[in-house]
């Protein structure tokens, strides 16, 4: 039954780690992204259009100092609102993947939908996160964070 248990918990600290990552990007809180990577942690971004296969978008960003690189080109006056669902969690021991879907809203422009006084926000864009992680000293972090973004960038 503590089996069971531990395996729970598990599942519930990845999808938090996940929960973490898209807070801190949305604070822009580029320390503790960092953070949530072990030492030697990479994220690569790839793009597509329609159901063309995924491409990478430049190289992969390696380490705790490349993922700050990253954080450099996210930009400070947009206001934005991560939006994760359909985790999928495979643990196995100290390791672990993580699939979720994103949709990434743009809460900068305050459109009004005409006669409601109801905001209108945009969905910037969406896609899918791969991941692997691993756990040491009790903590899950991303060894390698895949973000398929589905459509082009710009």
């Amino acid at each position: 039954m503590n089996a069971d248990k531990d395996l729970i918990q598990d599942r519930i600290d990845i999808v938090e780690t996940l929960a973490r990552y898209v807070r801190d990007v949305d604070d822009h809180e580029v320390e503790k992204v960092a953070d949530l990577f072990t030492a030697t942690g990479a994220l690569q971004i790839h793009t597509r259009t329609g159901r063309q296969p995924y491409q990478k978008l430049g190289e992969a960003f390696v380490g705790r100092e490349g993922l700050r690189e990253l954080a450099k080109s996210w930009p400070r006056e947009r206001v934005a609102m991560h939006r994760t669902s359909d985790h999928i969690v495979r643990i196995d021991g100290d390791g672990a993947e993580l699939s979720a879907r994103f949709i990434v809203v743009d809460l900068t422009d305050d459109r009004r939908i005409e006669g409601s006084g109801i905001s209108a926000y945009t969905v910037q864009l969406g896609g899918q996160y791969e991941a692997t992680l691993l756990k040491a000293d009790g903590e899950w972090r991303f060894t390698r964070l895949d973000i398929r973004i589905s459509g082009p960038l710009g």
